[in-house]
């Protein structure tokens, strides 16, 4: 029983670098905006507009 316990605890051993890794990758992902400006004032805009 304590030997598979161990080897439950040696994968976060494996894991926490790559996690570590993944999480310092998403810091350099360039942010990109959804939408410029919301559904009311695109509404508005095509009204106004001939």
């Amino acid at each position: 029983m304590a030997r598979a316990l161990g080897s439950r605890a040696d994968i976060f051993l494996y894991v926490a670098p790559l996690a570590l890794i993944a999480f310092l990758v998403t810091l350099f992902i360039k942010e990109v905006p959804l939408r410029a400006s919301n559904g009311l004032s695109q509404a508005a805009k095509a009204e106004h507009t001939p």
